[in-house]
């Protein structure tokens, strides 16, 4: 059975009764720790976190279970779209974690990852983002990626509430590289893979972004959505008309800026 996806209202319940659960796992840590060993009352608190554990295990599920799926952007080898999860209420979701591991559609052979920026809306508050990976708010390509054989990046749009959007940079390859060639996907921060040797590597995120889209758009290596269509189609327009070259300045924004992690 398909469920619905989360409403902001079903968000908010679900993430609220996670942080509870996740205050009454550390007070019942606390009591643990002022017990006797091996008495009775050490054992009732065991019992309590791990009860509080799992309530707050649920809820994060079911939030991740119900995350709405986007269309986040269109192939250029096959016109495929790809379909990924997304949290577009607000940056204080499990989703925005740098470690967070959400299931996602499978997508087509082309498709390598996502990057991504944030442009946050001026005429809101400033917002204590979680995550500090959301990216800058201009886009912007990774040379290294993009300089690889055939590798094409694909600009699209998602709006977030409050006025926030996020433009989304997809990269896509006629065949996809090796896993040690490629980097971890928006808003990751920290990149984990497997070579084909079977071994298991990470490296940081840190790659080098060119904010000079207009180079790429020229080579053609760099493609962008049409506005209104859902993020389902490529544009055939010159680069010129591309509506990413007027971006704003490359600085951070708050959300690539802060320092505060979730729990």
């Amino acid at each position: 059975m398909i469920r619905q996806p989360l409403t902001a209202a079903e968000r908010l319940q679900l993430l609220n009764t996670r942080a509870a659960a996740l205050r009454d796992y550390d007070a019942a840590m606390e009591r643990i720790a002022r017990c006797a060993p091996a008495g009775e009352a050490e054992f009732a608190a065991v019992a309590a976190a791990e009860e509080h554990l799992r309530a707050a295990e649920l809820a994060e599920g079911a939030y991740f279970d119900r995350l709405p799926r986007a269309v986040m952007s269109c192939c250029p080898f096959d016109n495929r779209p790809l379909v990924r999860t997304f949290d577009p209420y607000a940056f204080d979701g499990p989703w925005w974690r740098p470690d967070a591991d959400p299931q996602e559609l499978p997508s087509c052979p082309h498709f390598c990852l996502v990057r991504a920026a944030v442009r946050l809306n001026e005429s809101a508050e400033r917002l204590d983002c979680p995550s500090s990976n959301a990216g800058p708010n201009a886009p912007y390509v990774n040379p290294r990626l993009l300089n690889q054989p055939g590798m094409i990046a694909v600009l699209s749009e998602l709006s977030m509430a409050a006025g926030h959007a996020v433009v989304v940079i997809a990269y896509f390859a006629p065949r996809r590289p090796p896993a040690q060639n490629l980097a971890a996907s928006w808003p990751r921060g920290v990149y984990l893979y497997t070579t084909a040797l079977g071994q298991h590597r990470w490296r940081l995120d840190d790659a080098e972004r060119d904010f000079n889209l207009r180079p790429w758009l020229e080579q053609r290596k760099l493609r962008w959505c049409e506005p209104d269509a859902n993020n389902e189609r490529l544009s055939a327009d010159p680069p010129d008309r591309c509506p990413y070259l007027a971006s704003p300045d490359p600085r951070p924004s708050a959300a690539a800026t802060s320092n505060h992690r979730p729990d």
